[in-house]
């Protein structure tokens, strides 16, 4: 399987806006302290850039950026087309309960 990756917390961005921007690291520097990859660094500052005074990363923003864009993310239809929906929600409501599932050892 392949591998596993997880999103930047909110206390990776306040790391990161503190190392980079305050403290003036680079973007591999940073990514080395945070383990992650430079290129998620780098993504995650050209991604999430806010126009406050002078366009920069900011994490709050960022937070909130990505938290609406989780949000707003497509969600994928299990039934594609209309009809088979139509004919499951035909069919679901004809039942009208849940089926008997045994769960018991053999």
């Amino acid at each position: 399987m392949g591998t596993q990756y997880s999103h930047l917390s909110n206390f990776e961005r306040c790391r990161l806006f503190e190392w980079y921007h305050y403290q003036k690291k680079s973007i591999r520097e940073v990514s080395r302290l945070l383990n992650r990859s430079h290129s998620t660094i780098s993504r995650e500052l050209k991604r999430n850039k806010y126009d406050y005074y002078v366009p920069t990363y900011y994490p709050h923003p960022a937070q909130m950026y990505y938290e609406v864009r989780v949000r707003e993310r497509a969600k994928r239809v299990k039934l594609k087309s209309v009809e088979a929906q139509r004919y499951v929600a035909d069919k679901l409501k004809k039942i009208n309960k849940t089926p008997n599932l045994n769960f018991s050892a053999s």
